[in-house]
């Protein structure tokens, strides 16, 4: 159960800070707090160009921190739209001494050890009270780049991924995408301690332009965490590490956090099974002078979890329902392998396309419930986009061994392409 920790809401502001911004300009200021191991674990927003901020307060965790004696350096910052921030200066204490020094002007020391202004703390308030384990979060957008060609917009949606400690990015949520937009406020997901790897481990924020052929386009991304997320009005710029070598490029757009509040971690909580229904949309033809005989086979690395059946002379098939053992499946966070094959009684399985998604995706479906299926034989053909579509018309968590949908089956998402609003 999670106990009750100490916090302190630190009212600052910054005195003479040093100009960054050229001759005739100032600086845009915003402050990071880490602890002795260089992690950061509080922060500010960015105040636009002022050598005299007064800042948002700044909620330190004094457990993140390592205690009240742990050391701390406190780092200003000028914000450039371009992500490569310049260092105004810092200093360091300890959280005792920063918390009950209230008034005290700080030094701040730029990288040459040269006086770059000075850091009050006016106020410090303490509580006590248990972490929040969950927040809902509502994330907007702004200035992003024209994907739809000259005359559209794009059609954004945002994609939260954690880091696996062997390596690589786990999926933690998404949202629906917004229709024909620069700027957008999207829907509020949920997001975890747990499932983010605690507030100060290390998230990475996508976003994607929609299309309904499955190839969504990337847009940028930005590495934070959910402490960075939950603080006051974060500002997150979205970079394409492919645009950065052309000249004038600064940044793919602005991510920002307009709603956070605390709620109880029901994405937490781990079903025993999952009952699916699905079908396949626009498949390609296998059989000549036919159509394809579709089934589909879902396995954990070389492992085969389930099979559907064979559906005859089908480029549109409704498999029968079917659910999943969720700890057969490895968990919410193992990647499946989904493959559509075309049935031959005499020879091989000829594959039609394959698709990786995790169980936790899957709980996603409502989002956008139809994704691309894609022949590796085929990607880098001249033209092609996919092998077809297999499309989620009902994804339910079961909390007990079994599960299903009610008589009648699933409620039907419509027909294809997917309404307004589903991301992918």
């Amino acid at each position: 159960m999670n106990g009750p920790t100490e916090f302190f809401t630190l009212h600052c502001n910054g005195i003479k800070l040093a100009k960054k911004d050229g001759l005739f300009g100032k600086s845009d200021p915003f402050v990071v707090i880490k602890r002795q191991d260089n992690v950061p674990f509080a922060y500010s927003e960015v105040v636009d160009n002022n050598l005299n901020p007064y800042w948002k307060p700044i909620v330190l965790d004094v457990a993140a921190a390592g205690g009240m004696q742990a050391r701390i350096t406190v780092t200003v910052t000028d914000f450039d739209d371009d992500g490569k921030h310049d260092l105004i200066g810092k200093f360091s204490c300890s959280v005792q001494e920063l918390v009950s020094q209230t008034g005290k002007q700080h030094q701040l020391l730029d990288s040459r050890n040269k006086k770059a202004g000075q850091f009050v703390v006016s106020k410090a308030d303490r509580e006590v009270k248990p972490r929040p384990m969950a927040y809902d979060v509502t994330f907007t957008a702004k200035k992003l780049p024209r994907m739809d060609g000259i005359m559209g917009k794009a059609d954004p949606f945002l994609k939260v991924f954690a880091k696996n400690p062997s390596g690589g990015h786990r999926f933690v949520a998404k949202t629906k995408y917004v229709n024909d937009v620069t700027n957008c406020t999207w829907e509020s997901i949920q997001l975890t301690d747990r499932l983010c790897g605690g507030h100060e481990a290390p998230l990475t924020l996508r976003v994607y332009d929609y299309d309904a052929d499955g190839t969504h386009d990337f847009i940028g991304e930005c590495n934070t965490t959910l402490r960075e997320i939950v603080s006051a009005d974060p500002t997150f710029l979205l970079i394409n590490k492919k645009l950065q070598q052309q000249g004038g490029y600064k940044n793919s757009g602005v991510v920002g956090v307009v709603r956070q509040c605390t709620t109880q971690p029901t994405n937490d909580e781990v079903p025993a099974s999952i009952t699916l229904s699905l079908k396949g949309h626009k498949l390609s033809k296998k059989d000549f002078m036919g159509k394809s005989d579709p089934f589909l086979s879902i396995k954990l690395g070389s492992q085969e979890i389930h099979k559907t059946e064979v559906k005859k002379q089908d480029l549109e098939p409704v498999w029968k329902d079917f659910t999943l053992d969720v700890a057969r499946c490895g968990g919410l966070d193992s990647e499946l392998t989904w493959e559509v094959y075309d049935w031959d009684k005499n020879t091989s399985n000829d594959l039609i396309g394959k698709i990786s998604l995790t169980l936790r995706e899957v709980t996603y479906y409502n989002k956008n419930p139809v994704f691309g299926l894609v022949n590796p034989s085929s990607k880098d053909k001249l033209g092609y986009k996919n092998s077809g579509f297999l499309v989620f018309n009902g994804v339910i968590q079961n909390k007990g061994p079994q599960g299903g949908f009610p008589p009648g089956g699933a409620p039907q998402q419509g027909g294809f392409p997917p309404q307004q609003g589903y991301g992918a």
